[in-house]
């Protein structure tokens, strides 16, 4: 090898990435590239080349530069078999060279110029401290470049890359060498091969064993139900495969099993088994790893699509983000994330609201600042953000809300109305009232009036006087298990049910509430926490078959459009512009959100039993005419 002394170079680095310096026994670096220019320069005869002994001595000058180039030859090649033995290895134990070189690429910042460049095997950095070659080698490639000290070495270049293809080729053919002629570096990435592939045949054994400990069958395989603690035939305790997996990993393989069986369930299904019982299988797998009541986790199963059930569940295991509102009563929310940056919090802007913050992290308590204390903000879930926006009251209107407490909603409305008009908030538990009268007073709401009755009573007492009604109405909480998580055992179908009665006598009232004569609004915005259809499309059907409204654009940024049928029921067309956000699509609470326009303060029903009257009426006085005219 000639002297690469002047270019320098780096020590190998681990795993045989590092350049190769100066006695250095590393994989290839930036000397080799830096030798080959060197020797192509002492290649070249200049044109008038002296005659006798001094032609003796430029030709035994020669003779030393071809054999340094040969040398060097040798070299590049035995860098390039041994980047390519340590690249099969990275790639065998799953860390190939081209990836930890895209995460090296991603971290650092190389300036043109700088002399320093990536190690393309991804193990170090090469750099030339000598003065003048900007080249490389580029080990995880195996291709060398360099810098053109001149364009006459260009072809010579050239040859050589052919000539060592062919080498290389030969090498390939004879299926390897013998000790004695591999270089050291050679016989260090053989070795270094071995090894490697030795570790990855280690893994692969482990992987099977931990696999085997799982018990996790391949190709899935439901077996029958059995007596209660069964092992071998399924008893209540069973995943539907027969064992109880002994760990969360293990369940949720066997899930993972069921689920790609009914993904393609004609070519995967076990004979003599049908659809019912894979899907009683997956519901028993669900309620076992995630703690659902079975009533329940069939509703989720109803609602979303199979695979789409674990990625929910899943979810709702790990909270949302911490998020909150900034008041614009009192500032404005870039003053209030400088404040808590200030304090150490890590916040950023909802990029989807003018007023919304999203906190990472926060050293201090966020409900004990002086900030929040002040009322400069609101500890708010995103996803409550939307029946306001889509409400989008105005100024000097009138406005109420149905069920208040503990007031994040109205506050809201009373920011956005500018503390003008009237806002009406209504709660009908006496001891949410407290939260709601004390955020009224923290954030400086002055056009809110408060009060205490239920919600189906407010027509008696107001009639359609109202421009705009929300109506956030009580749920069962499906959206926001994260939140509480015992709705996942004490959720019944009957619960739901009931919710379901009361949803609907409330959103009647909400509509009665509103004047469809309203210069600016005549709108109902109905949201819930829950992801229940019975809860939300259903009850805004009846809605539309029960009074003159329709469902319009919610003027939401996001979110996945209401179902117009589910199973056995079918919905209003219309419905299709209600939203939903769910917590594993848009990492928000599950909430939905219906806004209604109401086109006529008369009823469907009464005005058809307006009409049925009046046609009874002629009817009946055309009957009495062709009495009179009978008897004349």
């Amino acid at each position: 090898r000639p002297d690469a002394s002047d270019d320098g170079g780096s020590d190998g680095g681990d795993g045989g990435g590092g350049g190769s310096g100066s006695g250095g026994e590393g994989d290839g670096g930036a000397p080799v590239g830096r030798a080959f220019t060197d020797a192509n320069a002492s290649w070249l005869t200049p044109a008038g080349a002296p005659k006798g002994k001094a032609a003796k001595a430029a030709a035994k000058a020669a003779a030393k530069a071809a054999a340094a180039a040969a040398e060097a030859v040798a070299a590049v090649k035995a860098a390039k078999a041994a980047a390519k033995a340590a690249a099969a290895a990275a790639a065998a134990a799953g860390q190939a060279a081209p990836r930890r070189r895209a995460l090296f690429e991603d971290d650092d910042t190389n300036e043109a110029g700088s002399g320093e460049g990536d190690d393309e095997s991804g193990n170090g950095e090469s750099s030339d401290d000598g003065g003048d070659a900007d080249g490389a080698t580029a080990v995880g490639d195996a291709d060398v470049s360099m810098d053109d000290d001149s364009d006459d070495g260009d072809d010579g270049d050239a040859d050589e890359d052919a000539e060592d293809d062919e080498d290389e080729g030969s090498d390939d053919s004879d299926g390897g060498s013998s000790d004695e002629d591999e270089l050291p570096v050679e016989r260090e990435a053989r070795r270094l091969a071995a090894r490697t592939a030795a570790q990855a045949a280690d893994a692969d054994a482990e992987r099977a064993d931990e696999a085997a400990d799982g018990e996790a069958p391949a190709p899935f395989r439901l077996s029958t139900r059995g007596a209660p603690g069964d092992e071998d035939e399924g008893g209540p305790g069973s995943l539907g495969g027969g064992v109880v997996p002994p760990t969360r990993e293990a369940a949720l393989a066997r899930i993972r099993g069921i689920l790609s069986v009914l993904a393609d369930f004609g070519a995967r299904r076990e004979a003599g088994k049908s659809r019912t019982d894979y899907l009683d299988a997956l519901r028993d797998a669900l309620c076992g790893t995630f703690g659902y009541l079975p009533s329940l986790a069939s509703k989720l199963m109803d609602v979303f699509p199979k695979e789409e059930v674990l990625a929910f569940m899943e979810a709702q295991e790990s909270p949302r983000p911490v998020t909150l509102r900034s008041n614009s009563l009192r500032v404005r929310r870039r003053e209030v994330a400088a404040a808590l940056i200030a304090r150490g919090a890590n916040v950023d802007a909802v990029p989807w609201s003018k007023v919304a913050l999203v906190v990472y992290e926060a050293p201090v308590p966020l409900g004990a600042t002086p900030e929040y204390l002040a009322g400069h903000y609101m500890l708010q879930a995103a996803s409550s953000l939307m029946p306001v926006m889509a409400l989008a009251p105005r100024e000097a209107e009138h406005v109420l809300e149905m069920a208040a407490a503990p007031g994040g909603k109205t506050t809201h409305i009373a920011a956005v109305m500018r503390n003008t008009g009237v806002l009406v908030t209504n709660d009908a538990k006496r001891e949410r009232l407290k939260a709601l009268v004390a955020n009224v007073h923290r954030l400086g709401v002055k056009n809110a009036i408060v009060s205490h009755y239920d919600g189906r009573s407010l027509p008696v007492l107001y009639g359609p006087s109202f421009d705009r009604v929300l109506l956030d109405a009580p749920c069962s909480g499906t959206g926001i298990i994260c939140h509480d998580p015992s709705v996942k055992t004490s959720r019944t179908d009957a619960d739901i049910a009931a919710n379901a009665v009361l949803q609907k006598e409330l959103l009647l009232a909400a509509i009665d509430c509103v004047n469809a004569s309203s210069r600016t609004g005549g709108y109902v915005v109905y949201s819930t926490c829950s992801v229940t259809v019975d809860e939300n499309e259903a009850v805004v059907d009846y809605a539309l078959r029960k009074r003159a409204v329709k469902v319009v654009d919610a003027g939401l940024p996001f979110g996945v459009p209401g179902f117009t049928r589910m199973r056995e029921a079918r919905f209003h067309p219309s419905l299709a512009n209600t939203r939903r956000f769910l917590p594993h699509v848009h990492n928000l609470d599950g909430f939905f959100v219906a806004k209604l326009r109401k086109v006529s303060n008369v009823a469907p029903a009464a005005a058809a039993a307006k009409a049925r009257a009046a046609a009874a009426a002629k009817a009946r006085r055309r009957d009495a005419a062709d009495g009179i005219s009978d008897a004349s």
